[in-house]
């Protein structure tokens, strides 16, 4: 896999947008599969605003390819929401992602 550098976004950045797409696209073929529904659904630029000043978000391609929504806690890094685009020359790539974004932010503190 190319590398692709990893950013946090900040609460006001343009490319929330983006992460908001990517999750609904990610996810969407899990709509009605899974009760209860996906709260991905309820999901607005607005709560993930809130996220990255709470927690991270952390991105990675312009335009956003891959996205995590982190919580870094005293003994661990919970990694909530993750979303991967669709693209065949990235075969294994929600491990190599998680991965990526994982060590990257155990060794920078994003």
């Amino acid at each position: 896999m190319q590398h692709r550098p990893i950013r946090r976004l900040q609460p006001n950045d343009q490319a929330l947008s983006e992460v908001l797409t990517l999750i609904r696209t990610s996810f969407a073929f899990m709509t009605g599969r899974i009760d209860p529904p996906s709260s991905m659904h309820q999901l607005t630029v607005q709560d993930l605003s809130d996220q990255a000043q709470a927690s991270w978000i952390l991105a990675m391609g312009d335009p956003v390819e891959a996205c995590v929504v982190a919580s870094p806690l005293p003994h661990a890094l919970y990694l909530g929401k993750m979303a991967v685009g669709c693209n065949p020359a990235w075969p294994g790539r929600g491990a190599a992602v998680g991965g990526r974004l994982c060590g990257d932010c155990a060794r920078n503190g994003a």
